[in-house]
């Protein structure tokens, strides 16, 4: 409720609004794919693959570390979106 109340003071400025369903919906998403990446990265499987690989391409130096952060995310939303219902 008083996130909504705030949305509405900011919805007086003009050009600024806050969709508080909308954040908290997003909120729980995320909530729900941080959850879903600590079960899945704690065991042996495709995740802690792409973790390990990771580890070793940084440790090795043959990319620059934005390269690797990006290519690992990218490989993990793509693998936790297979449990999520390819959402």
């Amino acid at each position: 409720m008083a996130s909504e109340n705030r949305a509405k003071t900011l919805a007086a400025v003009e050009g600024q609004s806050i969709k508080a369903a909308d954040n908290a919906a997003i909120a729980e998403t995320a909530r729900q794919d941080l959850e879903l990446y600590d079960r899945l990265s704690k065991g042996r499987g495709p995740i802690d693959d792409i973790l390990k690989n990771s580890a070793k391409r940084l440790a090795s130096g043959d990319a620059k570390r934005a390269d690797i952060e990006k290519k690992a995310l990218e490989q993990v939303r793509a693998e936790t979106s297979k449990y999520r219902g390819g959402q």
